[in-house]
Formats: structure tokens, C-alpha cells, sequence
């Protein structure tokens, strides 16, 4: 088209290639790799070292974009390692046979540590390829642990795999060798059921490696028998990394081994004890008292909390007591075991009942809260101020200081404009309105929890207040997408209901606000429906106030700001 540059020349592109200003150099990489100028890539490369980051990222990627696989594999021999690195990270994003071959080449001459190293590396990141998002693959909230959002293996991942597993099988192989090649399997999400035999054999020799093995183990269903003592032993290293431990009692919860509540006390008492790990002590406790098998430890729980109510195992218990006396998903006979043990003890005296509030505090459970309402006039300092920490985090109002009115007083236009101007509300009080408005029933606030209905965690992010407050007090306004209610009606007759996640194929998936996931053939549905309503109740918030919804509002704003 007349007047329209036309491409800039190699000569001018190489030229700016080898400039002085930094401007310059990021320009003609980026131009070169907009026009497809493969024939550049051998001048691209020699920014893959540059020690402005943003060049040499720029040219790695640049490398990747042009296909310029020879090149790349040209500079993995390179004595640099900052080279190495930005060749190999270029050729991690090459899914082709003649890399994969030129790579093994290259893995069967080297000697090299560190060039074996990043051979390695380069081969275990091209095991997997994200998957192509079709649209209806993805979850509503997906995987993000990475490398890949969506992994899957392609034609050459046989033999990537296979190649590894020799070095893993080879007498000849090196520890430290062996230690990078179970390093990247877990770094990488590969499952090597065929390695897996190795790597805990590996593992009975080197206690390095149990981290990976228990990541491997983490993602299996079936645990090989001849793991079982290497994770007990994990557990109960004291000295294990706080990660190790939290994988460790994940894997045990699963397992029916003699040893599994002592080794998960002995995990427990190690993250109490560890000052840097209240994140990881967060993540295990949320797993540990979802978890179905809670209950069948009930004994070891009251056992522990009877013998020393504060020490570290104590304290654990607590927690663990107070979400069975809670009763939610647990039978009648634990609950009312949890709540009788719960009752005897706090009668006993300030240790018991000191213990007792901590865990209400930590597991944010309302059992006690009128227990703890009271003891915020306690004549024993500790115990009140353990006290008044407990009703601040629990959003435990002290009676009548609460005089807006409720919701169900109100129209809806005006809860929605009263909410909205109120400027007092409470996040932690908002955290408790969550729990006792039976929230949590259908939502989940953490990604390490079962999907359910609409994720809050990053809520507020996308909806402006007034559309949040509107989905609180009128949920059948709008409906978040991805979860219209599916009425699925099968040919025998079966009817489901919930949120439509995967249709990817022959199969849909359905998930109802349990978590509960049915994945059915589409030539066994009969009829599919869309339904009007939202499955969350109108007038849930009815019976509270608006300061309390209010605070509601704070809490699930505050979520998407830790998000």
C-alpha cells in the first residue's frame, strides 16, 4: 500500500542488534521477530546472556517465536551458564521431534554436569504442552500450579520419559544425577508410574529426595505399600522442611497405617513448633479438619487434649475437637463424644479452658462463643484477653451494640442503599456472618478448597460493590456465568442438578453445591434444562442486620484483596 513502511532491512535490524543503547536492542529483536527474520536468530542469541533482564528474557522468547531450534541447541554448549539457561528456556517452548532427537543426542555425548543438568531440565519442561482451550475444557477455577494451566502429553513424551527412566534404572547413574532427575519430575508434574519403584528405592538411600517422592505420592490414589515407612519417617522428622511435613500428612490421611496418628501429631507438633511456617501450619489445618477421616481419630484427639491441653499436640487436638463438635459431616456418635470431652474440660480450669478458645480462635468455629462472650469479663487476665483476641476475630458482638436494622425490615433498594453507606462494617464480624449464614455451604474462599459454587476469593475483584451487595440480597438478579442451575434429566429417569464445568467430548460434567462432581455420557442424557433461579436462597441475609451484612460485604471485599 502506498505510503506504508515496508520491512526493516537485515542489514539495519543486525546493526541495531549490536547498538550500545539497551532501547535499541529490545526494538530490533522485537521487529526481527514480528517480520519472522529467522535468518537473525544466530544475532538474537547473543542477547540471551544480557544483563538487562528484559533483553535477554526478550530474546529467549524471541528464539522460541522464530522456531530457531538450531541455534538454540547450538548455544545449550555453551560454557555460560547464563546462555545455557536462556537457550534452554527457548527450546522448553520448541514441542518438536527434531529437538527432542537433537536433545537426546546431545544427553547420550555430554559429560558435563551442568550441561547435563540443563539437558535434563530442557527435556522434562517439554514432557508436557498446554492442552488447546476449546472453550468448555477449562474448570471454573483452574489449576494454576503450573508449568502448564492445562498439561498434556504429545507424540514425543514416550520417549522423553523413557530416557529419564534409564537414567533413573542405570547402576551408573550418579546420586546427584539421580537426585535432579526426581527433582524435575515432581518440578515438572510428571507421573512416572514406571519410575516410581526407583524413586522410593532412591529415596530408602538418600532422604534428599523425599520431598519429590512425596509430591509424586501426593498425586497417586493408590500408595505402593513400600512408601507407606518413608512417609511415616517423613512425618516424623522433626526436622523436615514445613512443606515436607504438610505433604507427608496429606498422604498419610489416606493411608490405613497403624502409625498414621502418631506420625501426623509428630507432623503437627513440627509446624506448631516452626516460626516461619504459619502459612503452611493455614493449608494443613484447613485440610486436616475438612477431611473426611478426622473422626476416626477421635480417640488419639481426646487422649492428647486429657493429657496436656497446651502443649503442641494439645493444642491440635483442640482444634480438631472443636470442628467435630461443630457436627458438620461427621456422625452423630463422634460429635457428641467431641462435645461431651469439650464440656468435661472446660470445667476443669483456666489451662483447658485457655486451649479451648485458642482453638476457636485459629479454626474460627462459633461452638464456643458464648462461652467465650462470657469469659470477656473474667477476672483472670489471661484468660480475658485470650478471650477478647477470640471475640475480635470471631466478629462476637457484645449485646445490644448492634442497633441497625434488619435486612428483612427493609426493602430491597433500600438494604441494598443502606449497605452500601454503611461505613462500619467488620471484617471479622463479616467472617463469622459467612459462617453462620451457612455461606460456606455453597462457596468455597480458598483455592486449596473442594470447588462448590461461586469462588469469593477474587469476587470482589470482578463485581462492582453495588452488583456484589445485589448478589448477596437478590441473587436471582444476575448469575454469575458458568453457574446457571442445570437440571440434567437422564434416560433412567435420574435427575441432577448444578453447575455445568467440563462438556469437552462425549461426557458432561456436573457439579452440585456439595462439590459433588457426576460426569455422565451425552447419549445417556434425556433432557437438559436452564433454570431461572440461582440455588442460593432468596432472603438468606433476612434474619441479620445491616451492620452484619455490611461486614459480610467487608470480609469477601477483603478476600479479593488478599487474593
Amino acid at each position: 500500500t502506498a505510503g506504508k513502511p515496508g520491512p526493516a532491512p537485515d542489514d539495519f535490524l543486525r546493526k541495531q542488534l549490536q547498538a550500545s543503547q539497551p532501547r535499541a536492542i529490545l526494538e530490533a529483536i522485537i521487529a526481527s521477530t514480528f517480520q519472522g527474520k529467522a535468518e537473525l536468530a544466530t544475532d538474537i542469541a547473543t542477547h540471551l546472556s544480557n544483563t538487562d533482564p528484559l533483553i535477554a528474557h526478550t530474546a529467549y522468547r524471541a528464539l522460541a517465536k522464530l522456531g530457531a531450534h538450531e541455534v538454540a541447541l547450538a548455544k545449550l554448549d555453551s560454557d555460560d551458564p547464563a546462555t545455557r539457561t536462556g537457550a534452554s528456556r527457548a527450546l522448553m517452548r520448541m514441542h518438536k521431534k527434531e529437538v527432542v532427537d537433537a536433545l537426546l543426542g546431545q544427553l547420550s555425548t555430554q559429560r558435563d554436569k551442568s550441561k547435563r543438568q540443563t539437558i535434563l531440565a530442557t527435556l522434562a519442561r517439554l514432557y508436557h504442552l498446554d492442552g488447546e482451550w476449546k472453550g468448555d475444557s477449562w474448570s471454573t477455577r483452574p489449576d494454576t500450579r503450573g508449568p502448564y494451566y492445562q498439561p498434556e502429553t504429545w507424540a514425543q513424551s514416550a520417549r522423553i520419559l523413557d530416557a529419564l527412566n534409564a537414567l533413573l534404572e542405570n547402576p551408573a547413574t550418579s546420586k546427584e544425577e539421580n537426585s535432579t532427575l526426581v527433582a524435575l519430575l515432581g518440578q515438572n508434574r510428571i507421573q512416572n508410574d514406571r519410575g516410581l519403584k526407583r524413586i522410593i528405592t532412591l529415596a530408602q538411600n538418600d532422604s534428599s529426595l523425599l520431598p519429590t517422592l512425596l509430591a509424586q505420592l501426593a498425586e497417586k490414589e493408590n500408595i505402593p505399600t513400600e512408601a507407606n515407612p518413608l512417609v511415616i519417617e517423613a512425618a516424623k522428622n522433626p526436622d523436615n522442611p514445613a512443606e515436607t511435613h504438610k505433604v507427608a500428612i496429606r498422604i498419610i490421611l489416606t493411608l490405613n497405617h497403624p502409625e498414621a496418628f502418631d506420625a501426623i501429631m509428630n507432623s503437627l507438633e513440627a509446624l506448631m513448633n516452626d516460626t516461619s511456617a504459619s502459612k503452611v501450619r493455614e493449608d494443613v489445618r484447613n485440610h486436616l479438619l475438612a477431611h473426611p477421616k478426622l473422626e476416626n481419630y477421635i480417640d488419639g484427639f481426646n487422649r492428647l487434649f486429657e493429657e496436656n491441653p497446651n502443649s503442641a499436640k494439645g493444642r491440635w487436638s483442640a482444634q480438631a475437637l472443636l470442628k467435630l463438635a461443630e457436627g458438620k459431616n461427621v456422625s452423630i456418635e463422634s460429635r457428641e463424644r467431641s462435645r461431651k470431652t469439650i464440656e468435661s474440660n472446660w470445667s476443669k480450669g483456666p489451662a483447658q479452658q485457655h486451649s479451648l478458645m485458642e482453638a476457636a480462635f485459629w479454626t474460627k468455629i462459633p461452638y464456643l462463643n458464648d462461652r467465650i462472650s462470657m469469659m470477656l469479663n473474667s477476672t483472670n487476665a489471661g484468660l480475658k484477653q485470650r478471650a477478647e483476641g477470640a471475640a475480635k476475630r470471631l466478629g462476637i458482638q457484645a449485646p445490644g451494640k448492634d442497633t441497625t436494622p434488619k435486612i428483612a425490615s427493609l426493602t430491597t433498594e433500600d438494604a441494598v442503599t443502606q449497605i452500601l453507606n454503611y461505613k462500619k462494617g467488620n471484617a471479622a464480624l463479616g467472617e463469622a456472618v459467612y459462617t453462620r449464614a451457612t455461606c460456606n455451604a455453597c462457596h468455597t474462599v480458598s483455592a486449596d478448597e473442594p470447588p462448590k459454587g461461586p469462588y469469593l476469593g477474587s469476587i470482589a475483584n470482578i463485581l462492582q460493590p453495588k452488583d456484589l451487595t445485589e448478589a448477596i440480597i437478590i441473587p436471582n438478579k444476575a448469575i454469575a456465568q458458568g453457574f446457571k442451575t442445570n437440571l440434567i434429566t437422564l434416560k433412567n429417569g435420574a435427575a441432577h442438578m448444578g453447575f455445568v464445568t467440563d462438556e469437552a467430548g462425549d461426557t458432561v460434567t456436573i457439579r452440585d453445591i456439595t462439590s459433588k462432581q457426576s460426569t455422565f455420557k451425552k447419549s445417556e442424557i434425556a433432557k437438559r434444562d436452564t433454570l431461572p433461579n440461582s440455588l442460593m436462597p432468596a432472603g438468606l441475609m433476612s434474619s441479620f442486620t445491616v451492620h452484619e451484612t455490611a461486614s459480610l460485604l467487608a470480609y469477601i471485599q477483603g478476600l479479593s484483596k488478599a487474593d
